[in-house]
């Protein structure tokens, strides 16, 4: 098709695409013709670029030898990619191109090809006293010296071009290269970094550092290391570390006592982040001086020190007899890192007679503790009095209970909870509801609404909203005749909101569930009211809920009204036939939103269709 000199550009570049992925030795021919074409020149040789068949870089150096420009320069750099040695002397005619992207695409062949004399034509034009090398050509050496070391190859055809050039344009990379070459040839390359202005140098070593490539001088100073830029110290003491690790606490520990506080940070973190055990001590004299600049370093590099070495350390701080502000930095330290080993310690130091020590310790429980201990916790409850220990305690009671599994008991919970409040201070019983609220049922659910009659007025309201919020069915007899009880203000319909919501999801006969809803009917005073009714009703799905809602459809509440039928004519079998039709017609004849009349002519067909 592509040799019909009247087929349509579009037809062309679909056939293009298509050989791209299947093309065999049959397309080259077919596809000569278009390498020389400014417009389909891309499209041709990318087809070929990939198949490995001789006669396909062929036929793109035979279209190199007789076209210019942008053409060229992509069958230059296809050429290149496909690392044809062929290509070489080609490439090496247009290194000098007047073109500039020609001859920095010739560059890069030769760069990407990197044998003898794909090297020998760069090296010959890089030196060349007569024009001063291009930044492509020197870019296109520092490339090939790269695909060199990739290749295992000697650098010395190369290093003295290099070394003639200066200051390479890409210093990331040139410099990782230079620093490659001098590590090969035996030089000191932390004394190179040291002596290399350019602020790219360390972080190429660095680089090399971690990927192995480069090995970390036989010994470290703190002097060494201050000259030398913060990744390079990094990427430095990590290698130490990893291959010597046994000449390393010794320096890292003159580190973390130096005066200057960058090399003092440096020791912090790595012996956080390696987990030299050795230096523990010192952490935590860092970390219990307050005034010190570096506690907060040396309090993160022991919150995330690996293993347990820091654990065991710590909680050796959890005496009792010990200093107040050692034990609570030792609990809040355990607590981040979430031991629960120490949950033991923590419990018993929930009654300290230091307040910093009990927040410490229920604080550290947050997330080890466990149901057994929250029962210890609760047996204290009546010692709480600032406000700080009941934050913390509530905050440590609703995380485990958040956590507690489905098969723990919930009875010695619910008694222990229920204990605490006949004795704790009246701030205290507020958090000791939302934790009931948190476990749900119906013991919970009848120690809450006991508190409903409590002589201080928030624990009063606390019960009643939680009440009104309640996780399951067994506040609805409450909700119920709070709902209908006169005077009871915003409480009352909050109440009959939750009492219409677990009606309809109760598991009463359909008849009985909607006798109850249309008895909250009298009690509606606003639109939110109508609204939550109406969701109500069309989980009922009965005729007397189908005929409420139906009668419903004339007023403010159309949308309302239209989505409950349209629910309850999910459950067809359930309604009589004759009135689901006519309700899903009037639905779809009110004034609603056209996507629910889309639907509820669309339900109404369906209807038809199954009882006919």
């Amino acid at each position: 098709m592509l040799t019909q000199s009247n087929v349509p550009a579009a037809a062309v570049a679909v056939a293009m695409h298509e050989l791209a992925a299947v093309a065999t030795e049959a397309a080259v021919p077919i596809l000569r013709p278009y390498l020389v074409s400014s417009q389909w020149c891309d499209a041709a040789r990318g087809a070929l670029e990939t198949l490995q068949h001789p006669a396909a870089a062929a036929a793109m150096r035979q279209a190199a030898e007789s076209t210019t420009g942008r053409p060229l320069a992509g069958l230059l750099d296809s050429l290149g990619r496909r690392r044809d040695e062929a290509t070489v002397s080609l490439a090496a005619r247009h290194l000098a191109d007047a073109d500039p992207d020609v001859a920095a695409a010739a560059a890069r062949a030769l760069a990407r090809i990197a044998n003898n004399a794909a090297i020998r034509e760069l090296v010959g034009a890089a030196v060349d006293p007569q024009r001063p090398p291009s930044t492509p050509l020197i870019e296109a050496l520092w490339s090939a010296a790269d695909e060199l070391l990739r290749r295992g190859g000697p650098l010395q055809s190369i290093l003295p071009a290099l070394d003639a050039l200066g200051t390479p344009p890409r210093p990331a990379n040139a410099i990782a290269l230079r620093v490659r070459a001098a590590t090969n040839s035996g030089a000191d390359a932390v004394a190179l970094v040291r002596t290399e202005s350019n602020p790219a140098v360390g972080l190429a070593a660095a680089h090399l550092l971690r990927r192995g490539e480069l090995a970390a001088p036989p010994s470290l100073s703190a002097d060494l290391l201050a000259d030398l830029p913060t990744p390079l110290r990094d990427a430095l003491l990590a290698a130490v570390i990893r291959h010597r690790p046994e000449s390393v606490d010794t320096l890292l520990l003159e580190l973390a006592s130096d005066s200057r506080s960058d090399l003092r940070n440096l020791a912090l973190s790595a012996i956080g982040r390696w987990g030299r055990a050795a230096a523990l001590p010192r952490l935590w004299e860092l970390a219990r001086t307050a005034d010190s600049p570096d506690s907060d370093t040396a309090r993160r590099s022991l919150e995330g020190f690996p293993g347990e070495a820091a654990d065991h350390f710590l909680v050796q701080w959890l005496n009792p007899a010990g200093a107040p502000a050692d034990i609570a930095l030792a609990l809040e330290l355990l607590g981040r890192r979430a031991w629960a080993p120490a949950a033991d310690a923590m419990v018993r130091l929930t009654g300290h007679g230091d307040p910093a020590v009990r927040v410490a310790a229920v604080s550290a429980l947050r997330d080890v503790g466990t149901i057994a201990d929250m029962l210890a916790l609760l047996s204290r409850w009546s010692a709480l009095q600032a406000p700080a220990e009941i934050s913390a305690a509530e905050r440590t009671l609703l995380a485990v209970i958040a956590r507690r599994h489905g098969t723990d008991p919930a009875a010695p919970l619910i008694a222990a909870i229920s204990n605490a409040l006949q004795t704790a201070a009246v701030p205290a019983r507020p958090p000791l509801l939302r934790a009931l609220h948190r476990v749900g049922g119906p013991a919970a659910a009848a120690v809450v609404i006991g508190a409903t009659s409590a002589t201080d007025p928030e624990v009063r309201d606390t019960a009643a909203r939680l009440l009104t919020e309640w996780p399951d069915i067994h506040a609805l007899d409450w909700l119920t005749a709070v709902a209908h009880q006169k005077g009871a203000g915003p409480l009352q319909q909050l109440a009959l909101r939750a009492a219409l919501g677990w009606t309809a999801a109760g598991d009463r006969p359909l008849g009985e569930k909607a006798e109850r809803l249309l008895a909250f009917e009298p009690l509606l005073a606003t639109d939110d009211d109508r609204r939550a009714f109406l969701a109500a009703l069309g989980q009922v799905p009965c005729a007397a809920s189908l005929h409420k809602a139906r009668a419903m459809l004339s007023g403010q509440l159309a949308d309302e009204a239209a989505a409950a039928i349209l629910s309850l004519a999910a459950h067809p079998s359930a309604l009589p036939p004759q009135e689901l039709r006519k309700a899903l017609e009037e639905a779809a004849a009110a004034p609603v939103a056209p996507e629910l009349r889309r639907s509820l002519r669309q339900r109404l067909v369906e209807i038809s269709r199954s009882q006919p």
